[in-house]
């Protein structure tokens, strides 16, 4: 991600990034509830979903090649390769085990869970992987792990629900290692089109297998299609080309938006949709989940430190 300076005021930031980067939290939103209505395999739905985008991706880099003019950057040839391989390969990983979380359990909270990212690259700074995490990480961790016990935990979770929530985690973790991919080959020239092409068409042959084994499942209603065409341009394409884009001109800060709208649309989807509603107990783990998510990214850093 772009580092930006302290002086950096919110209101300079363009209205029109921010409304782009509300509009992609909201499609990233739409997706759980789709994973958990349409009538596929979580597998089958995580291959269609990069599968169908791929091609999608790739005019874009075609198109944008055209006028852009090529790279002649050779260092890193082979590790960078080898990067667009892991980085592929990691969220094949993530889509798959966030699809089977959705499945198993509530929408919201699995879509929660897997937006507990943030706090993983923390984790991972910790050993030299990314950036360091900054001092308002380690206030905030502790009311997040306690939001997720709450989440898990509850009196209320079946013991399919306790095992969707772990792999929902399971997912966060895998996104944050696929941020920390990315945000390298950033570092390396590589354009955002082009690693989203990258990455979805190895993503697509990483999972050729797990959709192979479910016996290469072809929608045969109107709704299943209808559903895959929702999941793939609004959850996969609007919901990340819009985010990416944004992102671009906006504070790293301002991604943490895009982790507190999704779990917010898909809960009350679900709920209209699905008729799925959280416990008293998991509204308070969820929103003390949030609300560690919220100051990570906004509170002033100052508050806590020493005087």
């Amino acid at each position: 991600m772009t580092n930006f300076r302290k002086s950096e005021s919110h209101s300079r930031l363009p209205a029109s990034s921010f409304a782009v980067l509300l509009l992609g939290g909201c499609c990233l939103g739409v997706a759980p509830v789709v994973v958990k209505a349409i009538d596929l395999s979580p597998e089958a739905s995580a291959f269609y979903r990069v599968a169908l985008s791929a091609p999608i991706f790739a005019a874009g880099t075609i198109f944008i090649a055209r006028n852009v003019a090529r790279s002649t950057e050779t260092v890193h040839w082979l590790s960078t390769r080898m990067l667009y391989l892991l980085t592929a390969f990691i969220f094949a990983a993530d889509l798959v085990l966030m699809h089977m979380a959705i499945r198993l359990s509530d929408v919201a909270v699995a879509t929660l869970l897997t937006n507990f990212a943030p706090f993983f690259v923390g984790i991972l700074g910790l050993i030299g992987l990314t950036s360091r995490p900054d001092v308002n990480f380690w206030f905030m961790l502790p009311i997040a792990l306690a939001g997720c016990a709450l989440l898990i935990g509850s009196p209320q979770s079946t013991d399919t629900q306790i095992i969707g929530s772990i792999l929902a985690l399971s997912a966060a973790f895998c996104y944050a290692c696929y941020v920390v991919g990315v945000t390298e080959l950033r570092k390396r020239g590589r354009s955002t089109i082009s690693i989203m092409t990258v990455v979805t068409v190895v993503s697509t042959i990483f999972l050729l297998p797990l959709f192979a084994s479910q016996g290469f499942p072809i929608p045969t209603t109107f709704e299943t299609v209808a559903l895959l065409f929702v999941l793939v341009l609004i959850g996969q394409i609007l919901g990340q080309g819009l985010t990416t884009i944004a992102l671009k001109e906006l504070p790293a800060s301002l991604s943490s938006l895009v982790l507190l709208v999704q779990p917010i649309i898909a809960g009350c989807l679900s709920w209209y949709f699905l008729s799925e509603a959280l416990s008293a107990v998991q509204l308070i783990g969820m929103s003390m989940v949030l609300l560690a998510i919220a100051g990570a990214a906004f509170l002033p850093k100052h508050l806590f430190r020493k005087n």
